[in-house]
């Protein structure tokens, strides 16, 4: 669990959230994956939930922003990638807008997402868009 801005969990992120759920129950869809990581960017102030001088010393950060990879199996046996990278904050438009390159995504995260899900490199999917994104 991570910290939202409420514009931005009731907003885009229900969006996106609501896109993911469609895919699911889609006939042709055998199953869905999702990878959500948060991120901070540390040239930016750091906001924190709670009062450091409270009588357990905790603050909560609220991450600048989230990723969402989706990694969807298909009954034909093709598989399907997006990866999501949004500002946690009232956000403008649709989540298709905010589609990035999962290899990018992982380079800003610091990890690989899926590089095992089915025994090849996963970032030589080409992404193809659903009309909901």
């Amino acid at each position: 669990m991570s910290p939202q801005k409420p514009a931005f969990n009731q907003g885009i992120w229900k969006d996106l959230e609501d896109a993911v759920r469609t895919l699911n129950d889609q006939d042709d869809v055998l199953e869905v994956y999702v990878l959500n990581c948060p991120f901070f960017d540390f040239d930016k102030q750091i906001e924190v939930i709670g009062d450091k001088a409270d009588k357990y010393g905790i603050a909560i950060p609220v991450p600048h922003g989230f990723i969402k990879s989706v990694l969807a199996e298909y009954r034909s046996g093709s598989i399907k990638l997006w990866t999501f990278k949004m500002d946690n904050a009232k956000s403008t438009g649709a989540p298709g807008d905010y589609l990035i390159n999962t290899y990018d995504a992982e380079q800003y995260i610091g990890g690989r997402f899926w590089d095992r899900a089915n025994g090849k490199d996963m970032h030589a999917l080409k992404k193809a868009v659903p009309k909901m994104w």
